[in-house]
């Protein structure tokens, strides 16, 4: 990622991303907030997972009941937002995971 401008750019566009299928993937299970910066998922049970862009450090951080706090820094050549912690795994598969557990049901976010 080379520029601020170019990161925010790419996190908004992940963020409406995610808002649209999770508006149809949880439909009366949760309600999600997106105020460009922010999208937070809240979910029936009153538990909450939320994502941030962190400017500065060019990085999704993620937090959530089950993984706590993660970062995720875009990968260029495989095109993901890639774990810090864990270089393996990508946002959208660690949101699946812990929103399918959560959720108590399938979230598939491909």
């Amino acid at each position: 990622m080379q520029s601020n401008l170019n990161f925010k750019l790419a996190a908004q566009k992940t963020f409406e991303s995610l808002s649209s299928m999770l508006e149809e993937i949880l439909e009366d299970n949760g309600e999600i907030e997106d105020t460009g910066d922010i999208l937070k998922i809240l979910l029936s049970d009153n538990k909450t997972v939320l994502l941030n862009f962190h400017t500065p450090s060019s990085q999704i951080w993620l937090s959530s009941p089950l993984s706590g706090a993660l970062h995720f820094s875009w990968n260029d050549q495989h095109e993901k937002w890639l774990s810090t912690r864990f270089p393996h795994e990508d946002l959208f598969t660690c949101l699946e995971r812990d929103l399918s557990q959560l959720c108590e049901f399938p979230v598939d976010l491909r």
